[in-house]
């Protein structure tokens, strides 16, 4: 029998792509070749980490070149989504499974198109219906690391009888940290990404190695040691 853990939030709002699941390995393969097919570009991964985490239209933009219109670009991306699908992260439907069933409020707040992101909670198993709030890029103009990202957010959550305090934001990446800790929410790192539990360490976030140690991380045992990384 799995532990149950005493939350010490009332809300757990998590970022996607390379926090519920596994995105950049395969998404860098996937804009290399459209790239290479439609553009003639030779993308570099450099050029596609420096870039990685921007709203999907400034990405392609420049990953692309502006070889074309935002629409044509966009077309040819999607031509070859199938071809390079998004996987969940180990454990990561179970942990927001379990939140859910312990009465938290589960939401995403991502870089990604909203449309996109519904899907692919979908296809892969999570509870899309009981997901509480989903925001994506196409729902605000300011983007993370600007803090007003999570306005929309804290309306939802302002509506739902939810206080700030009460609330963290779990991602994969220092952008989310500084975008959270700006907003005034508790954060959460997960080392699933580009950023090191060391590197969230230096910059003074809490983290774990994986999204296993979620749940143990937000219950009541652990809150005196919020300023620690978990390995």
């Amino acid at each position: 029998m799995q532990p149950s853990y005493p939350l010490d939030y009332e809300a757990v709002v998590f970022d996607f792509d390379d926090t519920l699941v596994a995105t950049m390995q395969v998404k860098w393969e996937h804009h290399r070749e459209v790239a290479r097919r439609w553009y003639g570009i030779d993308l570099t991964v450099e050029d596609f980490k420096a870039n990685w985490g921007k709203p999907f239209n400034e990405l392609i933009a420049v990953l692309y070149e502006n070889s074309d219109t935002v629409e044509n670009m966009r077309l040819a991306n999607r031509s070859l989504n199938s071809h390079y699908p998004k996987k969940a992260h180990p454990g990561a439907v179970d942990v927001v499974v379990r939140l859910l069933d312990q009465g938290a409020e589960v939401a995403v707040v991502t870089s990604a198109e909203a449309g996109e992101v519904a899907d692919d909670l979908s296809r892969l198993g999570f509870p899309a219906a009981r997901i509480g709030y989903l925001q994506g890029a196409d729902h605000t103009v300011r983007h993370k690391p600007d803090p007003a990202v999570f306005d929309p957010l804290k309306q939802h959550l302002r509506a739902r009888g939810v206080s700030l305090s009460s609330t963290i934001y779990v991602g994969d990446a220092l952008i989310d940290f500084c975008a959270a800790r700006g907003a005034g929410l508790d954060f959460l790192g997960v080392a699933t990404g580009m950023t090191s539990a060391e590197e969230f360490r230096v910059a003074g976030a809490r983290s774990v190695a994986s999204l296993a140690g979620v749940l143990p991380e937000l219950s009541r045992p652990r809150a005196t040691d919020r300023g620690r990384a978990i390995r």
